[in-house]
């Protein structure tokens, strides 16, 4: 995903279709190659995970627990193309 027209939104949505959302173990191996530099640091709220293997396990462990339960959905917040701080805004 190095094309200067790609949105921080499809980045996330790729990883979390690509990563998170993955059962195949290859194909979640190659979104985080694409997705992730080799040294990354990945935070969530089980703490922090340093390089694609640390990132490939919490993938696996999230989807085993989440997606195999049905209990996995995504939607996106945001437009194509928008911009946030990490929160949304309400008038």
């Amino acid at each position: 995903m190095s094309d200067a027209t790609t949105t921080l939104g499809q980045v996330m949505e790729r990883s979390v279709s690509g990563v998170f959302g993955e059962r195949d173990p290859g194909r979640r191996r190659r979104a985080i190659a694409e997705l992730y530099a080799e040294d990354c640091a990945f935070y969530d709220a089980g703490g922090e995970s340093i390089g694609q293997a640390a990132v490939g396990a919490d993938g696996s462990r999230w989807t085993t627990t989440n997606a195999v339960a049905g209990r996995m959905t995504h939607r996106a917040l945001a437009g194509d193309g928008e911009q946030g701080r990490g929160r949304r805004s309400r008038s």
